[in-house]
């Protein structure tokens, strides 16, 4: 996860920063670290994601949230 955020922070611009940063989400989540997981798609909504991009991000938030049992 860590090797996708640094790919996000030193090419923030690049067309596959987005994806790193999700593969990042997903490796937290799968990892149980759900703290992490959320931050990292709240540092990715604080960007602004259009479109399909903005509701897959929140989606895979809510999912984390879900699992941190904010829901109840």
């Amino acid at each position: 996860a860590q090797s996708y955020e640094a790919v996000w922070h030193r090419w923030p611009k690049s067309a596959l920063a987005y994806e790193a940063m999700m593969a990042a989400g997903r490796a937290y989540r799968n990892a149980n670290d759900f703290g992490k997981a959320a931050a990292v798609y709240q540092e990715l909504l604080k960007t602004k994601p259009a479109g399909e991009q903005g509701e897959e991000v929140k989606v895979e938030l809510a999912r984390v949230q879900a699992l941190q049992g904010k829901f109840k």
